[in-house]
């Protein structure tokens, strides 16, 4: 309690006063104070369950995000080390990742409406000699998609992996289970995954 008290941010709620999403504000007190600080993921008998319905996730996804916001504030935070300065940045991209998401998908669309609905032109100089010819980078499109991709399924298989070298995949039902959790859990994130994206720009809002 000496290194972890966490102190009240100066201001009115929502980006002042108690700060919450607290576990990493302490975690980065503890660490400034020389302590190392582990984050434990095989404690058995405790595990936090998701909300039942949608409704209720995105409530608590609006007091995370307002936690994640309030981090922001002490990044600048004397003698906290840059990996937590990284944390707490990360932490508020969470949600503002939704909005650069949906611009991305908008601006992408456009694009392509553009595209055919316009006609290219080949000569935009009046005495031009040679065509100007649209320019396409296939190459730089599959990056983004197998990057995506990775970013979003690795950690996932990796996880899966993990389970089965350690020979625990009983405690999650056997092999065949385990493997159909995944499965779902990626289903579910695909349909969930547009209705935060429109949700999360409008928490700070809504604080």
């Amino acid at each position: 309690m000496k290194h972890c008290a966490l102190p009240k941010l100066a201001g009115k709620p929502p980006l002042g006063g108690e700060i919450l999403s607290h576990d990493f504000v302490e975690a980065a007190l503890m660490r400034r104070a020389g302590f190392e600080v582990w984050l434990s993921h095989n404690l058995p008998g405790s595990y936090e369950e998701v909300p039942p319905t949608l409704l209720e996730e995105l409530s608590r996804d609006r007091r995370w995000c307002q936690g994640n916001l309030q981090h922001v504030r002490l990044f600048m935070l004397k003698g906290i080390i840059p990996t937590h300065r990284f944390l707490f940045l990360n932490g508020a991209m969470i949600y503002g990742s939704g909005l650069l998401w949906f611009c991305f998908i908008l601006m992408s669309s456009l694009e392509a409406i553009l595209e055919v609905l316009i006609e290219p032109v080949y000569f935009p100089a009046e005495h031009a000699l040679f065509p100007q010819w649209p320019v396409w980078y296939p190459q730089w499109a599959l990056i983004l998609l197998v990057t995506t991709l990775i970013i979003l399924f690795l950690p996932k298989l990796l996880g899966v992996f993990l389970v089965l070298i350690k020979g625990e995949a009983r405690l999650f039902g056997g092999v065949r289970r385990l493997f159909m959790s995944m499965i779902l859990e990626v289903l579910f994130s695909i349909l969930f995954a547009p209705v935060k994206m429109l949700f999360h720009p409008k928490f700070p809002s809504i604080l």
